[in-house]
């Protein structure tokens, strides 16, 4: 279920951004003191020692911290500060052993806020502080084939646990901008950051609550980004507010 959820917030804020995209390509104004709409994929580190001990303990498989993320973000700028909003997700991954299947995927949305630091003509650099929710979801079933008829006999096949907590994140990125024929102005990005999740965690499998959910510990991401300014601040605002109910819906 977080998987489809973060697809369709993902077609809504892509939505939002390819509409920004559409104008700021047209229009010869776009600028990165504007703002930027941002693609970015790489690699998120879960601190997953609670869940893996209890999942080793009652026979299933661990799974590695670090699992692939991808997503979109945007911000708008005011002289050197930064505001704007983002939604990642992951690829689920999956695990074999004893007769069942386990497959662990993890999304977030957060409401962001930065500072530029180093604001050259063609290096950007810039520190931001995110808050949001993260959801991590659990699926296991039991592995191989089955009849219609042997599914309604037993359908206590496979569990779904749905998680969802705070988390807050404080990173940096170092971009380089660079302008094209065919592309307009665009911006290759590194970024890196460390999360720390807070509060306790609300964990569901399907309408019924799910007490004592493992703690997960601090994380650490980087990932790869490319970006494209916008014209108006307005088209960050429509973006923001697509990201906003995002944060919302996790």
């Amino acid at each position: 279920m977080s998987t489809i959820r973060f697809t369709l917030i993902a077609v809504l804020l892509a939505s939002s951004a390819a509409a920004a995209q559409e104008k700021s390509t047209a229009d010869s104004s776009a600028r990165w003191t504007v703002g930027a709409t941002q693609f970015r994929a790489g690699g998120l580190r879960l601190g997953l020692g609670s869940l893996n001990t209890d999942l080793a303990r009652n026979g299933r498989p661990v799974f590695s911290n670090t699992i692939p993320s991808f997503g979109i973000s945007t911000y708008a700028r005011k002289g050197r500060v930064l505001f704007g909003a983002s939604a990642d997700g992951s690829l689920p991954r999956r695990g074999a052993q004893g007769g069942w299947v386990t497959k662990l995927a993890a999304g977030s949305a957060t409401l962001d806020g930065g500072l530029a630091l180093i604001d050259a003509s063609r290096t950007f650099v810039y520190t931001m502080l995110s808050v949001g929710v993260r959801s991590t979801s659990l699926h296991f079933e039991r592995d191989g084939d089955f009849t219609y008829s042997e599914g309604l006999q037993d359908p206590a096949r496979g569990v779904d646990l749905a998680s969802k907590g705070g988390i807050a994140q404080i990173g940096i990125s170092a971009e380089r901008r660079f302008e094209a024929r065919r592309l307009g102005r665009f911006a290759l990005a590194a970024q890196t950051g460390w999360v720390k999740p807070f509060g306790s965690a609300a964990t569901f499998a399907g309408e019924n609550r799910v007490r004592q959910t493992p703690d997960q510990t601090a994380g650490s991401y980087i990932r790869l980004a490319f970006s494209k300014p916008i014209a108006k601040r307005g088209r960050v605002m429509d973006t923001l507010g697509a990201a906003l109910l995002s944060t919302l819906a996790w």
